[in-house]
């Protein structure tokens, strides 16, 4: 579990099925994630096994945050793994009744510190459409490093790159 001043980070559990699947149904949400399409209860469903199942294989993975103050289910921030990319995807979505408060913000920076302090990685990696302003304005507040589009899940989407060495 990852606490913040204003944010829970934790693993995700089977009771977070309809509180995800509220987020996850917004378009304004799922048309950034994967191939933009829309998402069913049985999609999340499964999502929230993968992630299960990422954190056992690989010892990260993706967390649900949660608004510390109201218990409020509001997405999730953390990793994926991307073998096209030999490497972690720092990911984030979150209800956009949250947006434009710095909660991506927080998620993240908080994401990055934990596996900095993992040790595990020296590097990883950010993917947002080339149209999604408001994401590509998180990750360069990250200090993430543009390298070029690639070709990832049948779309095209700009990537960035953070090394741990060069971050201090």
């Amino acid at each position: 579990m990852i606490d913040t001043n204003r944010l829970i980070l934790r693993k995700f559990t089977d009771s977070d099925l309809d509180a995800y699947y509220q987020i996850m149904k917004e378009k304004s949400v799922y048309q950034w994630l994967g191939k933009g399409g829309q998402r069913t209860k049985e999609h999340v469903l499964k999502t929230i096994e993968y992630y299960k199942k990422h954190w056992i294989q690989y010892g990260i993975g993706n967390f649900a945050v949660y608004l510390k103050d109201k218990n409020e289910l509001i997405g999730h921030c953390g990793f994926n793994c991307i073998d096209e990319l030999g490497g972690f995807e720092l990911l984030y979505a979150l209800s956009e009744d949250h947006w434009y408060k710095g909660y991506a913000s927080e998620a993240s920076i908080a994401c990055l510190e934990w596996l900095e302090k993992q040790g595990s990685l020296s590097k990883v990696y950010a993917l947002s459409y080339p149209d999604n302003h408001r994401s590509i304005h998180v990750i360069e507040k990250l200090n993430f490093i543009y390298i070029g589009n690639k070709h990832l899940f049948g779309v095209d989407l700009r990537a960035f790159e953070l090394n741990f060495q060069s971050r201090h």
